[in-house]
């Protein structure tokens, strides 16, 4: 119900303009880290043009979908050895995952999200990335991302990388 050209995608500091035509009364905005990043990408494109945005999430375990109690299971059956993995990938017999593709206790996992079935190779959550800023910032912009999961209860965070068409901050020289 939140996507579609009917429900517009608004970040107030980039594009508030949208909220002057609201078809179906409801108004949409992206997740927690791209809403974050669109009011610094915005008017870095406008001054210098983004050409090409790479975006590196990280995205901690959601509450929900018992991710947080496998994390929990797979601390306390490691607490006692956890350096030893330092040595050995496979010290410490964490059991098998259920929630996601590999143990997630001290370990980061490249994928998060549900793999869409569209043939990108793309989960949910990178297309999430690659679309949102499209639709706020730059119809077009080329956008690259690789969503990662990483064993942490709290804090998700993101990196951006992105190529400019041509210099737009200049700094007095000493």
């Amino acid at each position: 119900m939140a996507d579609g050209p009917d429900v517009p995608l608004v970040v107030p500091e980039v594009n508030r303009e949208v909220l002057d035509s609201i078809p179906k009364g409801i108004v949409a905005n992206p997740n927690c880290t791209t809403m974050v990043a669109m009011p610094v990408l915005a008017p870095l494109h406008r001054e210098a043009g983004l050409r090409r945005l790479v975006v590196r999430p990280t995205r901690r375990l959601g509450r929900g979908a018992g991710g947080v109690g496998e994390l929990a299971e797979q601390l306390a059956k490691s607490v006692d050895r956890a350096a030893e993995l330092a040595f050995d990938g496979e010290a410490v017999d964490l059991g098998a995952p259920s929630k996601f593709p590999a143990p997630i206790a001290h370990n980061v996992i490249p994928f998060a999200g549900s793999l869409v079935a569209d043939g990108s190779g793309e989960t949910d959550e990178e297309q999430k990335y690659r679309t949102k800023p499209q639709d706020s910032v730059h119809p077009g912009l080329p956008v690259t991302c690789t969503c990662v999961r990483v064993p942490v209860f709290h804090r998700s965070r993101r990196s951006d990388c992105g190529r400019i068409r041509r210099a737009a901050f200049c700094w007095p020289s000493h």
